[in-house]
């Protein structure tokens, strides 16, 4: 784990930048707005900056607006908006959260909705899921429920169900860099809130799609 870097993505999340009103003055609508939503509160922290940092690396400013809600241990959940490779702005700061609920997952998509408004919206979805499996399953096969996302420090995962009725924005396609999404389950209960699901229906092996953003990203606004 590159600890700089780490360092790096919790300063963030602890200094407001100077641009924290992303849209005085007129703007041009963007053909897409991206949002990419980590939940990170987890044992795969050690892979957030590494994912922004290819995000940076992959993204294009002229191709619409890419956003980024990440949640790490101790620092909490923030709202950055990535220009470049050398400019992230921290638009927001929201303390410990817990990542893996419906509410907060339904505020920030409202929140891209309201503040950016575009032709079309594509969403990522990074952290851990049992999609088609019950939620727990793997230590309690017994339970009946499917989950998306999970936060270690609120001991919590999103059911399914509740995933989808969080989604307010009417997304052209939903990526999961999780496990276990590519099931017909998950593409049911999707299928008013997308047209497109990138997903796999194994376990994504580390370091999920990291090495794919710096070249494949721009494939998401073109």
């Amino acid at each position: 784990m590159n600890k700089y870097l780490i360092l790096v993505i919790i300063s963030l999340c602890l200094v407001i930048s100077a641009c924290t009103c992303p849209h005085s003055g007129t703007i041009d609508q963007p053909a897409r707005t991206l949002l990419v939503y980590i939940a990170g509160d987890n044992n795969l922290m050690g892979e957030v900056a590494d994912e922004i940092k290819a995000l940076q690396a992959g993204w294009n400013p002229h191709h619409g607006t890419l956003l980024v809600y990440v949640d790490l241990p101790v620092a909490g959940g923030c709202f950055l908006r990535i220009h470049d490779t050398t400019i992230i702005d921290t638009l927001a700061v929201y303390g410990p959260e817990d990542s893996a609920s419906a509410e907060t997952f339904g505020r920030v998509i409202a929140s891209v909705g309201k503040d950016f408004p575009a032709d079309s919206y594509g969403l990522i979805f990074f952290s851990h899921s049992s999609g088609w499996l019950p939620l727990g399953s793997l230590q309690s096969p017994s339970r009946q429920s499917r989950s998306v996302g999970q936060d270690a420090s609120a001991g919590t995962e999103m059911e399914l169900s509740d995933f989808a009725d969080a989604i307010t924005l009417d997304f052209d396609y939903i990526v999961f860099e999780t496990c276990l999404m590519g099931g017909v389950e998950v593409a049911y209960a999707l299928k008013d809130k997308a047209r497109y699901m990138l997903a796999s229906p194994a376990e994504l092996l580390s370091p999920g799609f990291t090495r794919v953003y710096p070249d494949a990203l721009r494939y998401l606004t073109d």
